[in-house]
């Protein structure tokens, strides 16, 4: 194949790879992440390997030196030996379905990098570059108003716009990059001017869109970019003086802007809406509320404890649950990332990644600001600069992904190229011009087939099993309750291919197995099943990765729930001593000594949990129900009159407690209680009946039973029953 088409697939390619966030394959596991993530892969394997064919043929296609190729491959290296040192290298390189980041990712994007920044070097074929990026952005806000209008499925929960991103925070990430990308064309654009319209509509849908996912740090990213740019202008720009004047505009209408939010924020129709009540929720005050003020403090803990290299990609939920801070007991049960990249780089690389990461930004902005070979103008270093501000604003906040990253790495690629000076030819005579060529024609046939294999064998070897296994992950997951026996056997299936997911998967039949054990109608032998296919993969799991309070917990818990209480503890202790701290580890270790009836040391842990966060009323309750187990009812009756004014409030774990020490008046005021706030709630009339016959109040159990028949009719037959049998002196059944 000649040099020049093989040139022309590399631009296609690097074009296509602009494409990748429109993929979605719903027949894969976490359809949004995993299709972009193969495709991308793939694309960039199959580019990289035709590069390398050239490189090897012409030195002219070969990196050339900046120090921004020396920030990202430095950057690299870092993190290469932080992951190979960290405490779980398969995973730092892996990663998962959920994420499909890692390692693996990084190199996939460096390549990239150097793919882009050696072929696309004229301003040209990068404002190409740009105007795709930009097109395929118009689409997906084109498809989130398909969204908006229910033509399409919104993915997020709460009705945010998400597009194909199907996450609606990474697809404000994404709108906030492409918002600065519009702007810069807009101000770049030199031929008709009606096409400086067109730009100014994208930006503007861009802007709607992005409110309508009500992605708080995409937002900040955007004013705290547009507030850097406009002051920049304002301060450098001397030739133009109406762009002077709008930028000082601008920067004006931001402050009102946020001032007149903050003055109004409390305000009805604020709060009452699902998106600006969002934005209301910020503040210093509040930052307590927030998952992150605790996930920040995790993290510093964690790169405390490994400060040079850190911990390794992907292993941030092992300080998370080392480090858990209790007043987390609301948020998720387990968060992976600390949500801002600053502290996932000290965590995942140490203070050298951090640094290598932080590199990357400063050396784009010198070459931006200082390089002598760019031709921007101060408007366009502004706007650049405005882009760099945004991102890294929105990523204090959040994370990383794919379609984010996309952008990033081409825009460094962008300033790598621009920052070059240009390749001279050697001046040589035609004669000897034919006979290079001709050489570099052989060298690329020499290692044509050579470089297929390679190629082919990384497709195989970093995507083929994984994709097989993440096609069958899905459907395993979903027809688990209506096909339990074909849910299994794709379970089995996606094992088999032993992907780098399968941490996910055994995960995933854990919490399967241990779900259907009670809380579905499926014949016992298909349990069993369940139950010895997670057991033994946990088993697994644990050996591979002991540090990992998670997999202690599961496999816990799945014994748990069959039965199997000594081998479960041993496990469920192993999760504390890896997470003392962790509400739902402790919990359940509670519920082990309540089927053991050791109360003493339920009423313990119950103490000990609800001393870690007080506000946490599950801890409260059970530390109640405990207590009163214990015939110890002052204390159990302080717990809840703090909390609810009274020591009967209408909760399963008071009921119970009051039921197994058969303090039946207490019952019978709860009860009384609910009938009266509910009185459509037939099941607590049944109830308080009974509660009534273990008194011997016969009479005001049958009451009780004629006024659930009058409030629910089709009780009659089997009430009327019941009432036969009170009145004969026995207990209905």
């Amino acid at each position: 194949m000649k040099k020049d088409t093989l040139e022309d697939i590399l631009h296609i390619g690097i074009f296509a790879a602009l494409l990748i966030p429109i993929i979605g394959l719903n027949n894969l596991a976490f359809p949004f992440i995993t299709g972009k993530a193969f495709a991308f892969r793939i694309l960039i394997e199959i580019l990289g390997g035709i590069w390398l064919l050239l490189a090897i043929a012409d030195k002219k296609y070969r990196p050339r030196f900046s120090w921004l190729l020396v920030a990202v491959l430095t950057f690299t290296g870092v993190i290469t030996i932080a992951d190979i040192f960290g405490v779980n290298p398969y995973r730092s390189f892996w990663s998962g379905f959920e994420r499909m980041d890692g390692l693996i990712n990084l190199l996939h994007l460096v390549v990239y990098f150097l793919i882009a920044g050696t072929l696309l070097t004229t301003k040209k074929i990068w404002d190409r570059f740009f105007n795709t990026t930009i097109g395929v952005s118009v689409v997906l806000s084109i498809l989130a108003l398909a969204q908006l209008v229910g033509m399409m499925k919104i993915n997020t929960d709460a009705g945010r716009l998400d597009s194909t991103i199907g996450n609606a925070a990474y697809f404000g990430a994404y709108l906030l990059l492409h918002i600065f990308l519009t702007i810069f064309m807009l101000v770049r654009w030199q031929g008709n001017p009606k096409g400086r319209y067109v730009y100014g509509v994208i930006a503007l849908l861009h802007t709607i869109i992005l409110y309508l996912t009500a992605t708080r740090s995409a937002m900040l990213g955007l004013l705290g970019g547009v507030f850097v740019a406009t002051v920049l202008i304002a301060i450098l720009e001397r030739e133009h003086k109406i762009l002077r004047r709008i930028a000082i505009g601008t920067i004006l209408g931001i402050i009102l802007l946020i001032g007149g939010f903050i003055l109004v924020r409390n305000q009805p129709f604020i709060q009452q809406s699902p998106i600006l009540s969002r934005f209301a929720a910020i503040s210093l005050s509040g930052a307590k509320n927030q998952a992150r003020y605790y996930l920040w403090s995790m993290a510093i803990e964690g790169f405390k404890e490994r400060p040079l290299l850190g911990w390794g990609q992907e292993n941030f939920k092992i300080v998370f649950f080392k480090h858990y801070d209790p007043a987390l007991y609301n948020d998720e049960i387990i968060f992976d990332r600390p949500h801002n990249v600053v502290l996932e780089w000290l965590v995942a690389g140490g203070l050298l990644g951090a640094l290598g990461y932080l590199s990357l930004f400063g050396v784009a902005l010198y070459y931006l600001w200082f390089s002598k070979k760019g031709d921007w103008s101060i408007v366009e270093k502004s706007i650049l600069t405005g882009f760099l501000a945004g991102y890294f604003i929105n990523g204090l906040f959040l994370f990383d992904n794919l379609t984010s990253y996309l952008i990033f790495f081409g825009f460094l690629a962008y300033m790598h190229s621009q920052t070059l000076p240009e390749y001279e030819e050697e001046k040589i005579r035609h004669k000897l011009m034919k006979k290079i060529e001709q050489g570099q024609q052989n060298r690329i046939k020499n290692f044509t087939i050579p470089a297929v294999v390679v190629v082919l064998f990384i497709i195989y070897f970093f995507n083929a099993k994984g994709f097989l296994a993440a096609s069958e992950y899905a459907p395993a997951v979903f027809f688990y309750k209506s096909e339990p026996v074909k849910s299994l056997e794709q379970f089995r299936k996606a094992l088999a291919y032993n992907s780098f997911s399968y941490e996910k998967l055994r995960q995933e039949i854990a919490v399967t197995a241990t779900n259907m054990k009670d809380g579905l109608d499926i014949d016992n032998k298909i349990k069993q099943d369940y139950f010895n296919l997670a057991r033994s993969e946990m088993e697994k799991q644990i050996k591979e990765m002991p540090l990992d309070a998670h997999n202690f917990h599961l496999l816990g818990s799945l014994l748990y729930s069959y039965g199997e209480y000594d081998e479960a503890l041993t496990y469920l202790e192993r999760a504390r001593e890896l997470s003392p701290k962790k509400q739902v580890i402790l919990l359940k270790i509670r519920d082990l000594y309540m089927v053991k009836k050791d109360y003493k040391k339920a009423y313990e842990i119950t103490k000990y949990t609800y001393e870690l966060e007080p506000a946490y009323d599950i801890a409260r309750n059970n530390y109640a129900l405990s207590a009163i187990l214990m015939d110890d009812n002052e204390t159990g009756s302080k717990l809840l009159i703090e909390r609810y004014g009274t020591d009967t409030p209408f909760d399963p774990v008071i009921l119970q407690a009051y039921a197994d020490t058969e303090q039946y008046g207490k019952i019978i005021e709860i009860y009384k209680k609910r009938v009266i706030e509910k009185p459509d709630d037939t099941q607590s009339r049944v109830s308080l009946s009974v509660a009534y016959i273990k008194i011997g109040d016969r009479q005001a159990a049958i009451k009780t039973i004629q006024e659930a028949i009058v409030q629910d009719p089709s009780l009659k037959g089997i009430g009327e029953k019941w009432i036969s049998e009170i009145r004969a002196g026995r207990m209905p059944q």
